[in-house]
């Protein structure tokens, strides 16, 4: 289950939000201990653990398209991986 979760951390940086999610003093930054980078964050890219040989459980997407705090773009990210390796999801937008 995917409860608006962020998917890729660097990537948050490019999409709106109400904070930033790069800076050594951001929730993000002080997870890693520095600036987020995509080589420090790849660890936190969902998306690399989907493989379409790869057996996975269904998942459940939940997320908000007015979310502030995680950009719903996250959930994007993963649903396009889902769908792209033949898993089966299912993506709510609330």
């Amino acid at each position: 289950m995917d409860y608006f979760g962020p998917t890729d951390v660097y990537e948050m940086r490019f999409q709106p939000s109400l904070g930033e999610h790069y800076t050594k003093d951001c929730p993000e930054g002080l997870l890693f201990g520095q600036v987020v980078t995509r080589e420090n964050s790849l660890d936190t890219v969902v998306m690399k653990y989907v493989e379409k040989d790869k057996m996975i459980p269904p998942v459940l997407i939940l997320h908000g398209d007015m979310d502030k705090s995680i950009p719903f773009h996250q959930s994007v990210l993963l649903y396009d991986k889902l769908m792209k390796c033949n898993k089966m999801y299912r993506f709510i937008k609330f």
